[in-house]
């Protein structure tokens, strides 16, 4: 498995290695969201509709670590088939 970088949740403050959402300069956990920030990322990916959803109810419902990177990748894949 790849090192991954630990970065500070801007909500939260906890500095991890769990996957987290980027708008523009700022960096929260999925589950860290603002209502607004949630609905911009949740409709924002046209590419692969329902992913970041999927992602993001995932985080909601506690999936972390290792369990959520395996959801993530399984999304992506389901999403390109």
């Amino acid at each position: 498995m790849t090192d991954r970088a630990a970065l500070r949740c801007d909500q939260c403050g906890q500095v991890d290695d769990h996957p987290k959402v980027h708008i523009g300069e700022v960096t929260k956990h999925h589950d860290c969201l603002s209502y607004q920030e949630r609905e911009m990322v949740m409709g924002s990916n046209e590419s692969t509709p329902g992913a970041a959803a999927q992602i993001v109810e995932a985080c909601e419902g506690g999936k972390r670590g290792a369990e959520l990177l395996a959801f993530i990748e399984q999304v992506h894949v389901d999403e390109v088939k």
